[in-house]
């Protein structure tokens, strides 16, 4: 663990005592596994199985960062009235679906198999504060996204592909180490039935939160970050409030934080009776441009199109293998099969 000697790290870990939530350490650099190293593979899913969550670094290249930067803003850009977002103006901000590669890669390790089904998850943004006040992330909402009652073992990794660094001074995904190890405390907590399956608010006094310490998860744009859903967790703002304003080269300001929410479950996770019809109804999920939770077995919807207009899809093979949760190798030249769907 980190000491707090110094005169500036005690500076810093002041200012995070001044919110009102529980003191996170973000002097730790998590450790980052490299995607392309089968023995890093390795090391990254057994620091899951022991702290509840991993980093994996350059799951997506230098080129293709700025370019999903780019997607996610000409969506927002393209969205109809009254939505007028601009990229480059902050005055205008008040009102990518994953199928790389490396992303399926972790996961058929995690759950060894090849035959995953894929959430239609949706992206995270933090607003630069600096901009407006008003946008400053809520910190603190620790909670798990299982319900240990009625699913205390793990079914579900969740996890986001970074667009940009996370550290202090962007804030992020916070995570409370091997607190999953314990889920069966936050039995008595919990409430079960209808409404209420998948959510589980831990209070800030809870005991587990006093025996372990809450860490910021820092990672590099293009990493994937995994966490099991047991694990307590939350966002928090800026921990380091002394950097100033965004920027990019051009002066045109940026969002602080970007991820793309990702999960993958195992097609096995859904009843063979019932595989079939749920594989039609996630196509037209795809059509109606419906999103869902991070249960990818589970059909909870999140988010319909502001349109309302179904619009077909040309996707690969390989990407229509994510929504029916097949194998289909990504290297083989069927996977670059485009079909409308």
């Amino acid at each position: 663990m980190s000491q707090y000697g110094s005169t500036s790290i005690s500076s810093s870990m002041q200012k995070t005592k001044s919110n009102p939530a529980l003191f996170i350490d973000y002097q730790i650099e998590s450790p980052r596994f490299s995607v392309h190293n089968a023995q890093q593979i390795q090391e990254g899913i057994e620091h899951l199985n022991d702290n509840g969550y991993a980093v994996f670094s350059h799951v997506l290249s230098s080129d293709e960062i700025p370019s999903n930067i780019d997607l996610l803003w000409k969506h927002l850009e393209n969205l109809p009235a009254p939505y007028q977002i601009k990229r480059d103006d902050a005055r205008t901000w008040d009102i990518a679906w994953p199928g790389n590669p490396n992303v399926k890669k972790i996961f058929a390790q995690l759950w060894q198999t090849n035959e995953l089904l894929v959430s239609f998850d949706a992206v995270g943004c933090f607003r630069d504060w600096h901009w407006n006040s008003a946008w400053k992330t809520i910190s603190g909402w620790y909670h798990c996204d299982q319900n240990p009652i009625e699913k205390p073992h793990r079914c579900s990794i969740q996890g986001f592909v970074s667009l940009t660094d996370t550290n202090e001074f962007t804030g992020g995904l916070v995570v409370v180490p091997q607190s999953h190890k314990h889920f069966e405390q936050l039995q008595s907590i919990t409430r079960s039935g209808k409404g209420r399956a998948n959510f589980c608010r831990v209070r800030r006094n809870h005991s587990l939160l006093k025996q372990f310490k809450p860490r910021l998860v820092k990672c590099k744009a293009g990493d994937l970050v995994v966490f099991d859903s047991r694990c307590i967790h939350c966002n928090t703002p800026a921990l380091d409030t002394e950097e100033m304003t965004t920027f990019n080269k051009d002066k045109t300001p940026q969002l602080l934080r970007i991820v793309a929410y990702v999960c993958m479950s195992p097609t096995a996770m859904v009843s063979s009776d019932k595989l079939e019809e749920f594989r039609k109804t996630r196509e037209e999920f795809v059509r109606d441009r419906i999103t869902c939770t991070h249960w990818p077995c589970e059909l909870n919807v999140s988010g319909e199109s502001p349109s309302g207009v179904k619009q077909p899809l040309r996707l690969s093979m390989y990407q229509r293998s994510l929504i029916l949760g097949t194998n289909v190798d990504p290297d083989n030249e069927i996977a670059r099969e485009v079909i409308d769907v």
